[in-house]
C-alpha cells in the first residue's frame, strides 16, 4: 500500500507500534537512511542531492530501445551505467523528518 508506514532499521524503527501492513524501504533508502540520519543528527541536513546507479532491474531494456520514461532507460543495461531516477530521495526524508 502506498500510504503504509515505511520504517528503516536503524533509523526509525522504534516508532513502529505493531502496524500490521508496512514498508521496510528499497535498497537505496536503506542504504542511504543509515549513513542521512547520522549526517543529520551530527550536523543537520537542509538540502540534499543523491544518484543511484542499479543492477538490471526488470524494467529496463537488455539492448537499446525506447523507453517510455526517459531516454536513459531506452539504454542497454548490460553495456551502460546510466543514473536512472529513484524515489529513494522522497524515502529517506519520510523516515528522517525534518
Amino acid at each position: 500500500r502506498a500510504d503504509a508506514p515505511m520504517f528503516v532499521y536503524g533509523v526509525n524503527h522504534t516508532e513502529y507500534t505493531g502496524q500490521a501492513i508496512i514498508s521496510a524501504a528499497s535498497c537505496a533508502t536503506n542504504g542511504l537512511a543509515p549513513l542521512a540520519k547520522v549526517l543529520h543528527d551530527t550536523f543537520g541536513i537542509k538540502r540534499g542531492l543523491m544518484t543511484t546507479i542499479h543492477a538490471a532491474t526488470a524494467s529496463q531494456l537488455t539492448v537499446d530501445g525506447t523507453s517510455k520514461k526517459d531516454w536513459r532507460g531506452g539504454r542497454s543495461v548490460f553495456e551502460n551505467i546510466i543514473p536512472s531516477s529513484t524515489g529513494a530521495a522522497k524515502a529517506v526524508g519520510k523516515v528522517i523528518p525534518a
